[in-house]
């Protein structure tokens, strides 16, 4: 599912984050990536997906006015959203999708994005639960070009268990894994409602730009 470079193909970057595990850090990843690009300038579009938690949109609303300006959050949980974001995509120089549990919203979302980031926590059980959000995203990657990357979560740094999940994921399946990892912290899990640091997701933003220059 790795893209090939395209001419005349946009600057902006355009995401859907998804697993359909759910606790995997999506929503977190989501929000920290539209804050990212935020402060690299231009309007972001941050759509949340999720018919079940809304964590993003929530966390937006729970932030007020300390919420900025140029990022715009849109609540659409449904089959459609792909058109949504489609009709609504050229007002924007940046898009994020946060996507929860349901295959079709996943699939819709990958038609109007180049980049499926998928997080995980470096856990086999984890792994093993895998191969439903693998497919979902291969039946789009069989009809357009889309750039797959795994961001590992929550993980618990110098641990056999992340060194041994991650080594798994690239050398036996054959996944691309970003080398930046979310640390399992308080940090991150307390931040909901704020507008908090980016932490390690500025280096995550840095690797999703990297890919997007390199294809």
């Amino acid at each position: 599912m790795q893209a090939s470079k395209q001419a005349g193909a946009s600057s902006g970057v355009s995401v859907t984050v998804g697993n359909l595990k759910g606790g995997t850090g999506k929503s977190t990843t989501s929000v920290y990536l539209a804050l990212a690009l935020a402060k690299r300038g231009g309007r972001v579009l941050l759509v949340d997906a999720d018919d079940t938690n809304a964590t993003a949109y929530s966390w937006v609303e729970m932030a007020g006015e300390e919420w900025p300006a140029n990022i715009i959050v849109q609540r659409w949980p449904t089959l459609h959203v792909g058109r949504l974001v489609s009709d609504n995509k050229g007002t924007f120089d940046h898009v994020v999708i946060d996507t929860g549990r349901d295959p079709a919203v996943l699939r819709s979302a990958l038609h109007v994005t180049d980049m499926f980031l998928l997080p995980m926590a470096p856990t086999m059980p984890e792994v093993a639960r895998l191969q439903d959000t693998l497919n979902a995203a291969s039946e789009v990657g069989a009809i357009k070009e889309l750039d797959l990357a795994i961001l590992l979560t929550k993980a618990r740094a110098g641990t056999r268990s992340a060194r041994d999940v991650r080594a798994h994921l690239k050398d036996g399946m054959e996944l691309p894994v970003l080398d930046t990892e979310i640390p399992l912290s308080e940090r991150y899990a307390q931040s909901m409602g704020s507008v908090p640091p980016l932490g390690f997701y500025g280096s995550v933003l840095s690797e999703v730009i990297a890919r997007k220059e390199a294809r």
